[in-house]
């Protein structure tokens, strides 16, 4: 055997191990994937006759198969820039009664927020353009997940994915 077949079944050695490789990172990689924390998040307003306002209900979603738990959480409003967002807090005490929530497994969580909070949402002064986001502080992540939830323009009613962090 000369030096020019050894290199040629090395190279076949090497593709056959590239060919075995990449189907296994990508099994690696969709695991990973689906197994992370994924939040989804969607509001809607219904009409309490009674009381003859509008209350905003705020449906939070886990769609991993673990269960995550939200140490507390805030409503923001700011404006994304690609993957990075700038956001200023509306107010620290939002959710009627505890803000901590243990979102099971692929489980719909409904959270309604106070009044004073409900105005600001509906009838709120803030800058043209911006977006009302949901900031959530996971228990065992130092930074916190933003999740957008309205948008001004119309596109309140649509589903938001948290897909980057």
């Amino acid at each position: 055997m000369d030096a020019n077949t050894i290199a040629l079944y090395a190279l076949y050695v090497s593709g056959a191990a590239l060919l075995i490789s990449l189907p296994l990172a990508w099994i690696q990689i969709t695991q990973y994937l689906r197994e992370r924390k994924n939040l989804e998040v969607r509001h809607r307003s219904i009409y309490v006759k009674t009381a003859r306002v509008d209350r905003i209900i705020i449906e939070i979603m886990n769609l991993s198969s673990t269960p995550a738990l939200v140490n507390s959480w805030n409503l923001a409003w700011g404006k994304s820039y690609g993957l990075w967002v700038r956001y200023n807090m509306i107010e620290n005490d939002l959710a009627e009664g505890d803000s901590r929530l243990d979102l099971l497994p692929r489980i719909r969580e409904e959270v309604e927020i106070s009044e004073k909070v409900q105005e600001f949402f509906l009838n709120g002064v803030r800058p043209k353009g911006e977006n009302i986001y949901m900031v959530f502080y996971l228990a065992g992540n130092e930074t916190p997940r933003i999740i957008l939830l309205h948008e001004p323009d119309g596109k309140s009613n649509r589903i938001y994915r948290y897909l980057f962090r």
